[in-house]
């Protein structure tokens, strides 16, 4: 087991990042594109939670189908 780190809240950008160190990502088999559940504790704590292969899988098909039919898509949200 990991011995408790301190993380800090990153702007990057656009976007706010919580950067997350290779070996904390090694021992928990994430990768980029990953997604992770966050559950609010009792207090002020909050769990990250892998999500499932197939949720990730499901959401990688997701990206793809953005992509390839982004123009579609675009059509769609501005009629």
């Amino acid at each position: 087991m990991m011995t408790a780190m301190k993380l800090r809240i990153e702007k990057i950008g656009d976007s706010t990042v919580l950067v997350l160190p290779d070996e904390l990502l090694a021992k928990v088999n994430l990768k980029p594109g990953h997604w992770l559940e966050v559950s609010q504790l009792p207090g002020d704590s909050v769990r990250l939670t892998p999500c499932t292969a197939d949720f990730n899988k499901a959401m990688a098909t997701l990206d793809d189908v953005m992509v390839e039919y982004h123009d579609t898509l675009k059509k769609l949200a501005d009629s």
